[in-house]
């Protein structure tokens, strides 16, 4: 009677510890099963988020080469509401802004072109009437030599006309003292 009293609470014992000690292993199988499923599920989730970024940042990269190499009209279509989202943004407003730039300073240079165009044929003007003046005063010059010329052929006839004149003024004087002479002479 003890001892089945005991060998009956020793099985109890035994059948209540195989129990726990299989609901332990159940416990600790399903525990690591969901360690191992909430290790998946993160990687999975860091999978899909890294491919998000990755994405993100590759089409910002994209974007950003054509940007580079000329093409003005490259923006970003901004898919997300999260950092990178608002970097498209801010890359797209640049590159408005960039483009916008550019088309005023394609304006300007063809504003100095024409500018430049403008003071080239002004200055073939003044270059045409440069000579034109330089050749008149060249003229002018060789007018004025040949007046200066004349000027001192006149002068040298001039001085042989004084010169004629003298003479006759001298030979006059003579001829009337000669007449006076004679005058006298046949008074006397």
């Amino acid at each position: 009677s003890i001892d089945e009293l005991i060998q009956h609470q020793l099985d109890a014992a035994k059948a209540e510890y195989e129990h726990v000690s299989t609901l332990a292993t159940n416990i600790q199988t399903l525990s690591l099963m969901v360690i191992v499923g909430g290790v998946a599920l993160t990687v999975l989730l860091g999978f899909v988020i890294l491919r998000s970024i990755s994405q993100g940042v590759s089409a910002l990269e994209k974007a950003t080469s054509r940007l580079a190499a000329g093409d003005l009209s490259s923006r970003v279509k901004p898919d997300a509401k999260d950092e990178i989202g608002a970097v498209a943004d801010s890359f797209n407003a640049m590159a408005g802004q960039f483009a916008a730039l550019i088309g005023q300073v394609r304006d300007c240079a063809m504003q100095v072109s024409g500018v430049v165009d403008t003071l080239s044929v002004t200055s073939d003007k003044v270059a045409s009437v440069s000579r034109s003046q330089t050749e008149q005063a060249a003229a002018a010059a060789d007018s004025i030599e040949s007046i200066n010329a004349a000027i001192g052929e006149i002068a040298r006839s001039t001085d042989q006309a004084v010169a004629a004149a003298n003479q006759a003024s001298g030979t006059a004087d003579r001829g009337r003292q000669v007449v006076t002479t004679a005058v006298e002479a046949i008074e006397q």
